[in-house]
């Protein structure tokens, strides 16, 4: 994710892990920033691929970003086993920013935003269908 910090911009790489029974999150790297150039988050993740040992390398992970190009790139080009990911809150901050865009009333808007994050909560497929409809 890259947050923005008055000039500069944060882009920040942390892990989720499940072998503790609360899920912490660890940082793992963070880059300090004036532009958000895909060449600068490619240079980034160059940086973080020397780091890795080999066997964590070659493996397929999960990443969520916050659908920033730029960075998304640079993580599919430096690590393409990858799955990335749209940050939930981004997505309903997209569909806000959509219905705006075409005329939705603030009534819509909520409703709308309310059915995507059934859909975004869903655990199953079955709930992804039902949620859907």
């Amino acid at each position: 994710m890259t947050f923005n910090l008055g000039d500069f911009s944060v882009t920040t790489v942390v892990m989720h892990t499940g072998m503790f029974e609360d899920r912490p999150i660890f940082p793992v790297a963070f880059m300090l920033h004036e532009r958000k150039f895909q060449r600068i988050h490619e240079d980034f993740c160059t940086d973080i691929v020397k780091r890795l040992p080999n066997s964590v390398y070659g493996q397929s992970f999960n990443i969520c970003t916050d659908s920033e190009a730029a960075c998304s790139n640079a993580i599919k080009k430096a690590f393409p086993q990858w799955n990335i990911f749209n940050c939930c809150n981004h997505i309903l901050r997209d569909v806000e920013f959509w219905l705006k865009k075409h005329g939705g009333s603030k009534e819509e808007t909520t409703l709308y935003k309310i059915h995507n994050q059934d859909i975004l909560k869903s655990r199953t497929p079955e709930e992804y269908s039902m949620a859907f409809e």
